[in-house]
């Protein structure tokens, strides 16, 4: 609806060079016939520039949440108030850890991935092995990087917390 609303109604951007039209392209373009490839080896340097793109807004936005909190300045205090049952730390922890173990679509690329390795590596010890350690680091990362966000916006953290920074942000 974004899109055709924007091309029904005038507007200063061409609706070729509005961010719903290039999202669809790129989506259509590369990340479509990116995942219906059957040998995921293929895609190794795609998934080294992502995961180093994640580990970079990671790593930041915990310098900044660190940082916060080092200086006193974090914002987590009224937040964290136990007469306020919506602000209790576990409160949605049944939904978001659900959400964060369908964000792994194990059931999608597991077998692709045990497939691709080669074949001395197939075994079910090592793929348990990459597994969990690929799970746990996943969660410290992104456990961090909630932490270190909720310090730096308290209960005003957006889902996104990218959208939780300024515009002119030059290292976002």
């Amino acid at each position: 609806p974004g899109l055709i609303h924007r091309m029904d109604h005038e507007s200063a951007t061409p609706w070729y060079l509005s961010a719903d039209f290039i999202t669809f392209l790129c989506v259509a373009c590369i990340s479509l016939p990116l995942s219906l490839k059957r040998d995921l080896s293929s895609l190794r340097f795609t998934s080294i520039v992502g995961f180093c793109f994640s580990l970079y807004m990671i790593l930041l936005i915990c310098a900044r949440g660190f940082t916060a909190i080092g200086d006193g300045t974090a914002k987590w205090s009224s937040a964290l108030d136990r007469d306020c049952p919506e602000h209790s730390v576990w409160n949605s922890f049944a939904a978001a850890l659900s959400v964060f173990n369908f964000s792994f679509v194990f059931h999608f690329n597991i077998l692709p991935l045990f497939r691709s390795l080669p074949h001395k590596h197939q075994t079910l010890g090592k793929m348990r092995l990459v597994l969990v350690g690929t799970t746990a680091s996943c969660y410290a990362l992104y456990g961090s990087l909630g932490v270190t966000g909720f310090a730096l916006f308290g209960a005003g953290t957006s889902e996104n917390i990218l959208n939780n920074f300024a515009v002119g942000d030059a290292a976002m």
